[in-house]
């Protein structure tokens, strides 16, 4: 059986997470956490925010938002994309 090897992924910068958490901690109720690979924000059991690396080395925010601005960004293209479970998320 072979395997293949899976890239690290980078830290997000203390910057990142320091900027976000002032924007997210403007939310009511909206709490950091760890999270599987990152940063994400909470609201409830929502999340509202969440920052990572990924195998490629490159960072991705991915953000709820709601369906106009869903659509907006879609338009705009890259470096947004949309997050196809949901319908609610949109990532840059």
């Amino acid at each position: 059986m072979q395997t293949t090897a899976v890239a690290e992924r980078p830290e997000v910068p203390a910057e990142w997470i320091r900027r976000l958490d002032q924007l997210c901690g403007a939310l009511p109720e909206c709490h950091r956490q760890r999270a599987w690979v990152g940063t994400r924000w909470q609201v409830g059991r929502a999340t509202v925010a969440h920052v990572f690396g990924g195998e490629d080395q490159l960072f991705r925010i991915v953000f709820r938002a709601e369906l106009a601005e869903v659509m907006a960004f879609e338009h705009l293209g890259p470096p947004y994309w949309l997050i196809p479970i949901g319908g609610v998320e949109v990532g840059v």
